[in-house]
């Protein structure tokens, strides 16, 4: 239905940034679209643990991956749409100019009164189904800190996150296209330099074979020199390469204030790794 409303309002043109300006605002919004998937890459297996044991890899891979691709497809190009369709009508862009709640409930305006208040119902719905998956992962991540996290019931720690979450969004309500865009690079830096490290982990050093049964046991498990320098290097990379409203690293500056900071990060967090985890694996055996 919003492609539906938002076609008549579509025109191409051409940018009016060229160059420098051009590649960095590409970058930029590389660096969001990265953010916007990446974000399951720690969270992805939390939702495989119902499979049976023996299910194909090759089928893990592709239910995986078909079941984050179709969905942020659809809504980045949706996005797309809506971007360029705003700029074209006015009162679209009025109604954004308020809050994106504003801008979907003048899109489906055009529908009839009862349609729009039934589809606003359903969407708002979907927000709060939206954040079960996150809210549950969180539980998980946080009793996966440490024995000390695990005593408190994870119940507790995803009510915990709920309420944060929600006074962070009531909070910044006002802001919510420049605060979603920024947390969303924030997240790539993140999710780059852990992709790589997993990455590297799985095919390098331990070639696809895991001891599940050791996952609980620290003296099995790896000392973590590698992992923690990866982290630090990678935030060193990330920090000279990210461009916010809050702050631009040096080398963002030096190519038009274009983001690369999930890029650097990653470089820096998988250049690190390699030779650390090979000595953790030598000196220490784990």
């Amino acid at each position: 239905m919003m492609y539906n409303a938002g076609t008549p309002y579509l025109t191409v043109t051409e940018s009016e940034e060229t160059g420098m300006a051009l590649s960095a605002t590409i970058l930029s919004f590389g660096g969001i679209v990265f953010g916007t998937g990446s974000g399951w890459t720690p969270v992805a297996s939390d939702y495989n643990m119902g499979l049976p044991e023996d299910t194909s890899k090759t089928v893990i891979f592709i239910l995986t991956f078909c079941g984050s691709y179709f969905g942020l497809v659809f809504c980045e190009v949706l996005g797309v749409l809506l971007g360029i369709a705003i700029q074209n009508n006015d009162d679209w862009n009025q109604a954004f100019g308020i809050s994106f709640g504003n801008l979907m409930n003048e899109i489906f305006s055009k529908y009839g009164s009862g349609a729009q208040k039934f589809i606003m119902i359903i969407l708002t719905l979907s927000v709060v189904a939206n954040n079960i998956a996150n809210t549950y992962s969180a539980g998980v991540s946080v009793a996966a800190l440490g024995p000390i996290f695990q005593k408190v019931p994870r119940a507790l720690w995803t009510l915990l996150v709920t309420v944060i979450y929600t006074i962070a969004g009531v909070a910044g309500q006002e802001s919510f296209e420049a605060i979603l865009s920024n947390l969303l690079s924030i997240l790539s830096y993140w999710t780059g330099m852990f992709a790589v490290v997993i990455l590297e982990e799985h095919f390098i050093f331990r070639r696809g074979v895991y001891k599940s049964e050791i996952y609980n046991d620290p003296s099995q498990l790896p000392i973590g020199i590698a992992g923690v320098s990866a982290f630090l290097l990678g935030i060193v990379g990330a920090v000279v390469g990210m461009d916010q409203t809050w702050y631009a690293g040096p080398i963002a500056v030096q190519i038009g204030y274009g983001d690369i900071g999930f890029e650097l990060a990653a470089l820096f967090a998988g250049a690190i790794y390699l030779p650390l985890r090979t000595y953790e694996l030598k000196k220490y055996g784990r």
